[in-house]
Parts: structure tokens; sequence; C-alpha cells
């Protein structure tokens, strides 16, 4: 009996989407901490749909135009 090793992903593009429990973890061995209020934020977030999940944080957090 063969393992099946493949995983599915967006090879071809090169991107793919690590889950929060796998950021977690590689946050930590990287040394890398969410702030308070990160956290906090993300809990308040956590039942709403993806879309507006990102543009909330990225509103908040992302990159600042100038």
């Amino acid at each position: 009996m063969t393992k099946n090793t493949k995983t599915r992903s967006r090879t071809r593009s090169g991107k793919f989407v690590l889950g929060e429990s796998a950021f977690r973890k590689i946050s930590a061995v990287e040394g890398i901490k969410l702030s308070k209020r990160l956290s906090i934020d993300l809990a308040a977030v956590m039942d709403l749909p993806a879309e507006k999940r990102r543009s909330i944080l990225f509103a908040k957090y992302g990159a600042k135009k100038q």
C-alpha cells in the first residue's frame, strides 16, 4: 500500500494559504507573537465571512497609502 503524499495547493501560481494553527506554530518557532490588540480584533471578527474579516483587518492594519 503506497501513501499518497500529494498536497492540494496552488503550486502553479506559487501561492498557498496557511491555516491559523499552522501559522501560529510557524510564528512561535520564529519568535513572533501577536499583540494583545490584534488578538482581540481577530477574536471579534472570527464569526464574520472571510471577505468581511479581510476588509476590516486590512483597513486597520494594512499598508497605508502615502
